[in-house]
């Protein structure tokens, strides 16, 4: 008698101590992946936001103020591509943002100035 108590208390711990783990280790992995997931919104969200400010910047300015040509920079950790092209009295302004995790691009276009 004593010996099936000690076996079915014992078979009834090890179940449970199993069931823990498996809970444990799917916690983790789930939260891993929740952190990648937030990390990669974040990036999407900061690069879209210097898509939006570098477009509305260009906009604002005069016709004759935006230059045709290509230029690059470096802006909070990501590579800022601007190319602009002109066409009969409208520019073709594309904007690239990239970093080591992916790229977005946004193309305005900028007529003449109406006085």
């Amino acid at each position: 008698m004593i010996g099936k108590d000690n076996g079915s208390a014992l078979l009834e711990n090890v179940v449970a101590v199993s069931v823990l783990c498996i809970y444990v280790v799917t916690i983790a992995v789930l939260g891993g992946s929740l952190m990648h997931q937030q990390e990669v919104s974040r990036n999407f969200i900061r690069m879209n936001n210097l898509l939006q400010n570098t477009a509305e910047e260009l906009l604002n300015m005069k016709y004759a103020e935006v230059t045709v040509g290509t230029t690059s920079d470096t802006i909070d950790g990501f590579n800022r591509t601007i190319i602009t092209t002109e066409n009969s009295n409208l520019k073709e302004i594309v904007i690239t943002i990239k970093d080591s995790k992916g790229e977005m691009n946004l193309t305005v276009e900028k007529g003449l100035d109406i006085n």
